[in-house]
């Protein structure tokens, strides 16, 4: 059996997710989507999605429904004829200029449906499965049987019309369950004219009346008729700048789950790996990404930092390279990271590892191979280790110096002690004492060194 289903839905942005939902009532499929174009001018209502209800082509001859070439927009007609009705129809082109917004097809326009009882009225009802459900209603309608010149009298009408007193005329009201919303209307010739509810109907049961009044001399006519349910949806999608930021990052690393649709609709259903928050009539947002084992490769993107509600991220057991990016630890939600099992390398970010000791975040690292570079092996994932190698990178212009300048002054004393040496050996003294110094001493005169008295 096939099953079509077609809406009318209004983009928040430039493109468009269909997805499937696994309801546990069986493996859902699809065997054809197609999608359509529309002006902005039709079916414009507050809802941002109409669900076809029926689309009728009243007064129809043949029995397959009528679309594409014969409607610009594709839509799918189905022909309906009563059985106490008369079909009207003219070979002419009805609103050969298009100047209706709708534009339904000439085909459909050129018949139209009208009581054979020229003294009844045109009912159509139906009852909805849920009473809640709340409708648009189209109505089509082109005049295909009289055409009266301005000021024409009842001495020169067209035949067969003999039995109508004055100017033939079709006019009607439009009622809805007894509410009048349309008065005294009229069908113009060969154009096609759309009446249309303003504000949707809801109810256990609708009856659109179309009651001739008094001036008329021909009953009421209808050509097609449109019938759209409004498709609320339950909760909003998820926020755009997240749907973008995940988005982004399924395609820079080519994640191979079933990321299609809405990330966080319908609820209860979000992405496998994906949590999300769903508070009051707020978009949703993406809390929580798990992405552990899912062959990611390259660095961590910055598309992550977009997740501005992120709670926790698992990216562990994957082959992340690179450094540990700083803007991790500006998410100010992020409560828990985990980045076990990768070849990421150092400095790790101060700023994580001061959330990590104060409690704010749970930072797991173990398998983790935080090195510097090829040449330094040695692992820094300490904020001390980090401090100590700022204080020696300021340090390394310091030292040398200290020490040629340490250099130079032994050497300078070296060569003062020898040049004094050698002058008192040449005098035949030394003044230096013959015996050992007194190791008792904790420290000794300038006199008792050089031994100058």
């Amino acid at each position: 059996m096939i099953s079509t289903k077609e809406i009318i839905h209004t983009l928040s942005s430039d493109h468009v997710h269909v997805c499937l939902v696994d309801k546990d009532r069986g493996i859902p499929f699809m065997s054809v989507l197609e999608l359509r174009l529309l002006k902005n001018e039709t079916y414009k209502t507050p809802y941002d999605s109409l669900m076809l209800y029926q689309r009728l082509d009243l007064g129809a001859y043949g029995v397959l429904p009528i679309r594409y070439k014969d409607d610009v927009y594709d839509r799918i007609w189905m022909p309906l004829r009563f059985s106490n009705h008369a079909v009207l129809n003219t070979s002419s082109p009805i609103d050969s200029n298009m100047n209706n917004d709708f534009q339904p097809p000439n085909v459909v326009m050129s018949t139209a449906s009208t009581p054979w009882n020229e003294s009844l009225d045109i009912i159509l009802s139906w009852k909805p499965l849920d009473p809640v459900w709340k409708f648009y209603v189209y109505m089509h309608f082109a005049e295909v049987r009289l055409e009266l010149p301005r000021n024409e009298t009842e001495n020169n009408l067209p035949t067969p019309l003999p039995q109508f007193k004055g100017i033939p005329k079709r006019e009607f009201s439009v009622f809805w369950n007894k509410t009048k919303l349309f008065n005294a209307f009229s069908p113009r010739f060969l154009y096609t004219d759309t009446l249309f509810t303003k504000d949707p109907v809801t109810g256990p049961k609708h009856e659109f009346s179309l009651l001739r009044t008094a001036n008329s001399t021909f009953p009421p006519s209808i050509n097609a008729m449109e019938i759209y349910r409004v498709n609320e949806f339950l909760q909003s999608p998820t926020d755009q700048h997240d749907v973008d930021a995940i988005m982004n990052i399924k395609s820079m690393y080519g994640v191979k789950m079933n990321w299609l649709g809405d990330p966080c609709a319908p609820i209860g259903y979000p992405w496998p790996g994906i949590s999300c928050s769903y508070i009051d009539n707020e978009s949703p947002k993406i809390i929580s990404v798990n992405l552990s084992f899912s062959g990611l490769t390259g660095q961590i993107d910055p598309a992550f930092s977009n997740l501005t509600s992120l709670q926790k991220l698992d990216l562990s057991n994957n082959s992340l390279t690179g450094k540990v990016p700083e803007f991790l630890a500006d998410l100010p939600d992020l409560m828990e990271l985990n980045l076990e099992g990768n070849q990421l390398s150092g400095p790790f970010p101060v700023k994580l590892l001061e959330r990590s000791n104060d409690g704010s975040l749970l930072l797991r690292l173990e398998g983790i191979n935080m090195t510097k570079k090829i040449e330094n092996p040695d692992p820094c994932v300490s904020a001390s280790c980090q401090n100590t190698m700022k204080k020696e990178e300021k340090r390394g212009y310091i030292i040398p110096l200290v020490a040629s300048l340490a250099g130079l002054l032994v050497l300078l004393t070296a060569v003062a002690l020898f040049w004094l040496f050698k002058k008192r050996y040449q005098n035949g003294t030394t003044g230096i004492k013959t015996g050992p110094l007194d190791s008792t001493k904790r420290y000794y005169k300038y006199s008792e060194v050089v031994g100058v008295t």
